[in-house]
């Protein structure tokens, strides 16, 4: 057992090097490289089909697009993780509920919400913006012209389409379960794969740099390992010894009182509190960004609003958390 535990120590330490080492590597070739890339995909008169499939989404009215293999992943879950509790058919998919409840809240968190604070934090304006003289080139990882709100609406680094296809490396995590190491390796290729394909197809639209396509990789596997193994605990949830109570849902055939939903569903209410919470804490940091970096009177109020409600979340949190557990078995 110890020899087993070493080698896997040994096996994290190495992935995290090679992790570390792809994203300063790819940061340096980026850099100057970033808008010579982008200002190619900006000035071609025609946008390439394969661009246009993967920027659109059935949601848009234009037809099934790259994004609604996510979106249909979301769905699905979605579905599956409210059947779960349901008393009618818990016996089949409350076994899923771990995993789908776990799917839901990256979708909230990574997805929805830190994307969006990502880009409205770094401000970083789009290649066509830029290419067309309205804003100013800015390198990756560094602060855009974009102001608050364009930030928020179009800041492009990082990519939240990228973010959003890289939604299906959960299944990955879910697949370290079965032990198989050439499942798990083969999901999780394909998983960045397509986040690639999709980015290539961001970048080719003239929306984003590569830049912005490598760090919402390198974003989207950290934020979901950091979901997977620290927050909702999948592992041990698998061994027993961190359960939460739960019961079914009283209703008829498919339909589940309302009522009755808010108080099992821990994962979404969890998922959702986390999510004002980011809010709350970015908030924070966008106060102090332009207390620094253009100081008005408002933005320390800002700062000190966020922290206050900080503490809030944070707190409901915890309660939530210590109100939902069953037992902790400490190993």
């Amino acid at each position: 057992m110890k020899s087993q535990n070493n080698i896997l120590l040994f096996l994290n330490i190495f992935i995290t090097i090679i992790y570390l080492f792809l994203a300063i590597y790819g940061s340096i070739f980026f850099w100057n490289r970033d808008y010579t890339i982008a200002r190619y995909w900006v000035e071609q008169k025609e946008k390439h089909s394969y661009a246009i499939f993967m920027n659109r989404t059935i949601f848009s009215g234009e037809g099934f697009g790259g994004q609604d293999f996510t979106n249909i992943l979301i769905a699905l879950a979605l579905v599956l993780y409210v059947l779960s509790f349901n008393s009618k058919f818990n016996y089949w998919f409350f076994p899923l509920r771990k995993y789908t409840g776990f799917m839901l809240g990256v979708a909230i968190l990574l997805t929805l919400t830190w994307s969006r604070l990502l880009r409205t934090f770094f401000a970083r304006a789009r290649p066509i913006n830029v290419i067309e003289g309205k804003e100013t080139f800015s390198h990756l990882l560094m602060f855009g012209s974009y102001r608050l709100e364009d930030a928020f609406n179009h800041g492009c680094f990082p990519s939240g389409h990228t973010f959003s296809a890289m939604f299906l490396i959960v299944l990955a995590f879910i697949a370290i379960k079965t032990r198989k190491t050439w499942l798990i390796i083969l999901i999780f290729l394909l998983s960045i794969a397509f986040g690639i394909s999709m980015g290539v197809g961001r970048v080719m639209f003239g929306s984003h740099y590569p830049g912005d396509v490598l760090w919402s990789i390198i974003f989207s596997i950290f934020m979901t390992g950091w979901l997977y193994f620290m927050v909702f605990r999948i592992p041990q949830q698998e061994k027993g010894t961190f359960n939460f109570i739960y019961k079914p849902l009283e209703g008829s055939g498919f339909i589940i009182k309302i009522s009755n939903i808010v108080g099992p569903m821990w994962e979404l209410r969890y998922s959702f509190l986390y999510s004002l919470f980011s809010i709350s804490f970015f908030i924070i940091l966008i106060g102090v960004k332009y207390s620094i970096l253009n100081f008005t009177w408002y933005w320390p109020l800002i700062s000190i609003t966020g922290l206050i409600f900080s503490i809030i979340f944070y707190r409901r949190i915890s309660v939530l958390f210590k109100d939902s557990i069953k037992h902790q078995i400490s190993e």
